[in-house]
């Protein structure tokens, strides 16, 4: 039976950063990419002389300090770049010299948010296969090793086109205490060059000051909420107005949205009820859902009993979901409704150890989901 997919996976581009052009001018589009795969820790190359005991001395950068809002770390910029906060919602450090398309941002994970033996790979290849869907022509370097702030570091450098703008990025990755860091600085494809020398400084520059501190998530619950329909012909939802509808977090789904800053995320997944035998009951149907893969899908997977209920008055069965997908530790609340032509899916999301204080807002955004003109409570 070909059902929709019911595999959800966390969108761990907001855990390991989302590479965008922000700010980039449409009027580099043309311009010729440089050679890629080149070398992203220059400083170790002019340091790669006869006495090979000796390690390179680290690059260094003239500016002022940034400190992040926690003051649990900082990145030196020079005098032109000035501190840039709508860079990336998820961004712990993020500055810019926008008139020259020089972009830099730090973005910080707890271990703890990733499987115990998550690594500095792992990380890599986290951050590579969430951000390749977004990144045209995604053309990744080998790692290259390095140290920053006395921890072991990797750096990658990556071509592609975002937004018919072709860009280059220096990502560099860095595994200190209970969390991995991780600095991406951009440009144009034409101009990145000339400032890899600038972007690598500013990288090496970074200092974590005290162990990381979890940012603080309100809950959402008593915002206004506002109409979120996606593709959907037929359902909506009703969220605050600070979540964003998405198109790549679940294939197939009929509604997506997240609020990337505070870590939520949203599928809706609706499947008409001819699709399946008459015989088939609201019951069957989750059964189909959890024998598609979803499980499987899963790490270590610790499922809650069934509950029966009610969604804006439509009965409905209703579970939490935890483990880890490709080392992020993800909680779900998962959802299924029996309207009266369709099946759905309401699948929310977010990192296990927030989901306990988000379901309570999560229940109140589900109490919305129902078929256009219909009520909303």
């Amino acid at each position: 039976m070909n059902m929709k997919s019911s595999i959800v996976k966390l969108a761990a581009v907001l855990l390991v950063g989302s590479m965008i052009a922000a700010g980039c001018s449409s009027e580099s589009k043309n311009d010729p990419p440089p050679p890629v795969n080149t070398n992203a820790n220059s400083n170790a190359e002019q340091g790669a002389d006869n006495d090979t005991d000796k390690e390179p001395e680290a690059p260094t950068v003239k500016g002022s300090p940034l400190l992040s809002q926690n003051e649990d770390m900082q990145i030196t910029i020079p005098k032109d770049w000035k501190e840039d906060n709508q860079l990336n919602p998820v961004a712990r450090l993020s500055a810019s010299n926008r008139a020259k398309e020089k972009y830099i941002m730090v973005i910080a994970t707890s271990k703890g948010d990733l499987a115990d033996n998550a690594t500095m790979d792992d990380y890599i290849k986290i951050f590579n296969e969430n951000t390749a869907p977004s990144v045209e022509n995604f053309s990744p370097s080998e790692p290259t090793d390095t140290t920053i702030d006395g921890a072991p570091a990797k750096q990658v450098e990556i071509t592609g086109e975002v937004q018919k703008i072709k860009v280059h990025y220096l990502a560099t990755f860095v595994e200190k205490d209970d969390a991995f860091y991780q600095v991406v600085s951009w440009s144009t494809q034409k101009q990145f060059p000339g400032y890899r020398d600038e972007f690598n400084a500013i990288s090496h520059s970074l200092q974590v000051l005290k162990p990381l501190e979890a940012t603080t998530q309100p809950d959402g619950g008593n915002a206004d909420l506002e109409v979120y329909e996606g593709s959907s012909e037929n359902f909506q939802i009703m969220l605050p107005g600070d979540w964003s509808e998405e198109t790549m977090l679940t294939p197939g789904a009929d509604i997506q949205a997240a609020r990337m800053a505070q870590e939520d995320y949203l599928a809706i997944i609706t499947e008409e009820k001819s699709t399946f035998a008459d015989d088939v009951t609201l019951e069957g149907y989750l059964d189909m859902v959890l024998q598609n893969g979803m499980l499987e899908a899963i790490e270590n997977p610790e499922k809650s009993e069934h509950k029966n209920i009610t969604v804006n008055g439509k009965p409905a069965i209703q579970f939490t979901l935890t483990g880890s997908i490709e080392k992020v530790k993800v909680g779900y609340l998962f959802t299924v409704v029996e309207t009266d032509n369709e099946y759905s899916q309401v699948i929310f999301w977010t990192l296990q150890q927030m989901l306990d204080q988000k379901i309570p807002a999560y229940q109140e955004y589900l109490q919305t989901f129902g078929e256009k003109g219909g009520s909303a409570i």
